[in-house]
C-alpha cells in the first residue's frame, strides 16, 4: 500500500496510477489518501483530509467508515465554539438534521456491505485526527442513535475504552453532545 501514497488514479485510462510529484500531504503530515474512482466515473480523484472515499481496496476501505463520520462532523453548522442545536437557525438545523441523516445512513450502509467481523473490526478501530475512532466521531455529533452506536461497539468492543488525545472516551463525548439515554445504557 506504501506504493500507493502521493499517487493520483486516473478513471479515463482505466486503473492506471500515475505519480503525483507535487502531491499535499494529509492532515498531521500524513500522505493523502489515494483511491479509485467510482464504478462509471471519469477523470482523476484525490482525497485528501475528510473527503470521502470511492474504492473496493480494504486498505483504503478500512479509513472509510471514519471518513463518514468525520465529514458530517467537518460540515455541521457552527456559530462559533459554545454553539448547540438552540443557537442554530432554522435552515441551519434542518441542514444539519439532513447532513446527521445522511452520516447514520452512510455508516448503517458501510456496515451492511462489510459483513466480514475483520473488516468491520479494523475500521472501528481506525484512529482518525487526535487518537479518535468512528465510535469517538459519532458520539460527537448531535444525539447518535443507538443502532449506529451499538453496531461499531459489537464491530471493536475495545474502542469504547480508548481514550482520545484528550484524555475523552466516546461515553464523554455522547454525554456532551446529548445521546438518549439507551446509547448511554
Amino acid at each position: 500500500m506504501s506504493d500507493l501514497v502521493g499517487r493520483t488514479i486516473n478513471a479515463a485510462t482505466g486503473d492506471g496510477i500515475t505519480s503525483s510529484s507535487a502531491a499535499p500531504s494529509g492532515r498531521g503530515g500524513r500522505p493523502p489518501v489515494t483511491t479509485r474512482p467510482a464504478p462509471g466515473r471519469t477523470g482523476s480523484y484525490r482525497t485528501a483530509g475528510a473527503s470521502t472515499i470511492a474504492t473496493d481496496d480494504i486498505g483504503h476501505d478500512v479509513s472509510r467508515l471514519y471518513a463518514i463520520v468525520e465529514t458530517a462532523m467537518m460540515n455541521m453548522p457552527s456559530n462559533g465554539a459554545e454553539s448547540s442545536k438552540d443557537d442554530l437557525r432554522p435552515t441551519e438545523l434542518i441542514r444539519m438534521r439532513e447532513l446527521l441523516a445522511q452520516a447514520w445512513d452512510g455508516i448503517r450502509q458501510w456496515l451492511d456491505s462489510h459483513p466480514s467481523r475483520t473488516d468491520r473490526s479494523q475500521a472501528a478501530m481506525h484512529q482518525g485526527q487526535f487518537l479518535t475512532t468512528a465510535l469517538h466521531m459519532a458520539c460527537k455529533l448531535m444525539d447518535p442513535p443507538a443502532d449506529v452506536v451499538t453496531s461499531l461497539l459489537e464491530c471493536a468492543p475495545e474502542t469504547a475504552t480508548w481514550p482520545d488525545s484528550n484524555g475523552w472516551l466516546p461515553l464523554h463525548h455522547a454525554c456532551a453532545n446529548g445521546a438518549s439515554g439507551r446509547v448511554l445504557g
